[in-house]
C-alpha cells in the first residue's frame, strides 16, 4: 500500500503525458506505459486487500511475484554496457564499452522467491481460505471419531478483519459458524472468542454437542503464540456479553484523558488537513491556476492551466490525493473512538 501510494502522483503524471503525447513519451512502449500507469493502483488494492484478508488478494500477489520473478532473468542475461571515450596514445579518441552489471536483480530473484514461498505456507493460506485438494485430515478430529478419509471436511478461517468462522461439510452442504474475534497489535495478532458451554446451545443442532470438538480444531488451524483464545474451557469461559471483560482479559485498557485527547487532536488536523486540500482543488479548478507544492521558496511558482496542462492537474491530483488520504485517516480515527467509547 506504501509503495502503491507513493506510485500514484507518478502514475497520475505519466498517464497525463500520455494524453497530450508528450515528448517524453515518445519511445515507451504499451507494457512500459501499462506498468507505469496502472501499476501503483495495482499495488495498492492489493495491500489493502492483504489488509483486509480479501481471498483474490492472495493471488494478486502471487500473479505479481510470478511476474516480476519471470522478468529479473532476462535483466540478468541482457547486462547494459556503457560507453567510455579514452584517448588512444596518438591522440585518437576511442571508445571502450564497460559492462555494467546489475546489483538488484539477484536480490530481487530470492525476495521473490521467498516471498512465494511464505504466501503458500499453512497459515498464511489459512488466512486467506486457500486450501490444497491434498490435505490431509487432522489427526484430533480423527481421533475423536471424525469420518474424514482423504481430505477434511472442515474449514476455519477470518472473516474480515475481526470475525473469525468454522465450517463443516454435513451431507454434502457447507455449514458455518460465526466465531467472535479481535485484531491485536503485537506478537500475538488475534484473539478468538469462543461461546460459553451455555451460549454454546443456541448453535445449530449439528454443533451443540461438539463444542470441544470444534475448538480443538481451530486451536490447531491457528496456533498460539500468533494467536490467544478466551473462553476455551469446558467450564470457565468468559461469557459473550461482558464486553469489558473481555477486553481487560485481553490485556487491552480503557484509553486515558490524554490519550483522547490525542485522538482528538489527530481527528482535527487529519480533518482540517482535508478541507485544506479540497479547498486548493476546488479554487485552483475556477480560477485556472494553482501553485506548485516545494519546500523551496524560489521554486514555488503559480502554474497555469494554459500554459502547462501536465504540471497543473498532476499538482491538483495530488493535493487530491493528500486529501482524501487525510478524509479517510479522519473519518477511520472517528469510527474507531466511537467503538472504543462504547465498550
Amino acid at each position: 500500500m506504501i509503495v502503491g501510494g507513493l506510485g500514484l502522483p507518478i502514475s497520475f503524471i505519466t498517464a497525463a503525458m500520455l494524453l497530450v503525447r508528450s515528448y517524453g513519451t515518445a519511445n515507451a512502449t504499451f507494457v512500459d506505459s501499462c506498468v507505469m500507469v496502472f501499476g501503483p493502483a495495482l499495488l495498492f488494492v492489493t495491500g489493502l486487500g492483504l489488509l483486509r484478508r480479501w481471498r483474490w488478494a492472495w493471488f494478486s500477489t502471487l500473479a505479481i511475484l510470478l511476474i516480476t520473478l519471470a522478468i529479473q532473468p532476462r535483466e540478468l542475461v541482457e547486462v547494459p554496457r556503457r560507453s567510455t571515450p579514452t584517448p588512444s596514445p596518438s591522440g585518437v579518441p576511442t571508445t571502450v564499452n564497460d559492462p555494467v552489471t546489475r546489483s538488484t536483480s539477484l536480490p530481487m530473484v530470492l525476495l521473490c522467491v521467498a516471498a512465494i514461498a511464505w504466501l503458500n505456507t499453512k497459515a498464511v493460506r489459512g488466512e486467506f481460505r486457500i486450501y490444497l485438494s491434498s490435505q490431509r485430515a487432522d489427526p484430533k478430529a480423527s481421533a475423536a471419531g471424525s469420518t474424514d478419509a482423504v481430505s477434511r471436511n472442515w474449514r476455519a478461517g477470518h472473516r474480515g478483519r475481526d470475525m473469525m468462522y468454522y465450517e463443516e461439510q454435513i451431507a454434502g452442504v457447507w455449514q458455518r459458524l460465526d466465531i467472535d474475534g479481535e485484531m491485536l497489535i503485537g506478537r500475538t495478532h488475534h484473539v478468538i472468542y469462543f461461546a460459553s458451554p451455555e451460549s454454546w446451545q443456541s448453535y445449530p443442532e449439528w454443533a451443540r454437542s461438539r463444542r470441544d470438538e470444534i475448538i480443538d480444531r481451530i486451536k490447531s488451524e491457528f496456533r498460539e503464540p500468533d494467536y490467544e483464545y478466551q473462553g476455551g474451557g469446558t467450564a470457565s469461559a468468559i461469557p459473550e456479553a461482558n464486553a469489558p471483560a473481555r477486553l481487560h482479559a485481553a490485556g487491552k485498557e480503557k484509553p486515558t484523558a490524554k490519550q483522547w485527547l490525542a485522538v482528538f487532536a489527530a481527528i482535527l488536523l487529519m480533518g482540517a488537513l482535508s478541507v485544506g486540500m479540497g479547498w486548493l482543488v476546488l479554487s485552483g479548478i475556477q480560477q485556472g491556476q494553482t501553485w506548485l507544492p516545494t519546500k523551496r521558496a524560489s521554486l514555488q511558482r503559480p502554474i497555469f492551466r494554459e500554459q502547462e496542462p501536465i504540471f497543473f492537474y498532476a499538482t491538483l491530483g495530488l493535493y487530491s490525493l493528500v486529501g482524501v488520504g487525510a478524509a479517510y485517516c479522519s473519518l477511520w480515527m472517528m469510527r474507531e473512538a466511537g467503538k472504543l467509547s462504547r465498550r
